[in-house]
């Protein structure tokens, strides 16, 4: 545990390599970052002279907004205190899905930056008939409101074709 940076990891077995001054961690990992986020993933690799751990496997982050985070793969720098990672997929409370090739994860301002994002798309999860959708090129978690930019927006019942309506904006 690391209090100055608020890190904790769990793992069966890591192995610190004094050369390159790292820990890797072999299997099934978890991380809680500030006792607000939690990440369960595999074969992490910290590197304590850039401040910054890794993981190429899939992985699950949650926060304590209820958010559930599934990437690819991530990078977590703790002089920044963000969370960068791939093809993401967010599942909020109200089980809205949000599929975003890439994510900024800012932990000091408790906001995410996202490019290329799809709303409930292929949301199978949800029991509301009538679902809004959304696409755009920039997302934006703030509190608790969402701004699309270059977006397109419609919460009219899917159907095969054109929604009967949509909105069409620089930001929504």
């Amino acid at each position: 545990k690391n209090s100055k940076k608020s890190i904790l990891f769990n793992s069966q077995k890591v192995i610190y390599n004094v050369n390159k001054k790292k820990f890797v961690s072999v299997g099934e990992t978890l991380i809680e970052k500030n006792e607000n986020y939690f990440i369960e993933t595999s074969d992490i690799e910290y590197n304590t002279v850039s401040n910054k751990i890794f993981s190429k496997k899939k992985s699950i982050i949650k926060d304590h907004k209820s958010n559930k985070i599934e990437v690819e793969n991530f990078i977590i720098s703790l002089d920044e205190n963000s969370f960068i990672a791939n093809n993401a997929k967010i599942i909020d409370k109200e089980l809205n899905t949000y599929n975003i090739k890439k994510i900024y994860y800012d932990f000091n301002q408790n906001r995410i930056l996202g490019q290329d994002a799809s709303i409930n798309q292929n949301n199978k999860i949800s029991s509301q008939e009538y679902l809004p959708r959304a696409k755009g090129k920039v997302i934006i978690f703030e509190d608790s409101d969402i701004t699309l930019k270059n977006a397109v927006f419609t919460n009219c019942k899917k159907r095969n074709g054109c929604p009967q309506w949509s909105i069409n904006a620089e930001e929504v």
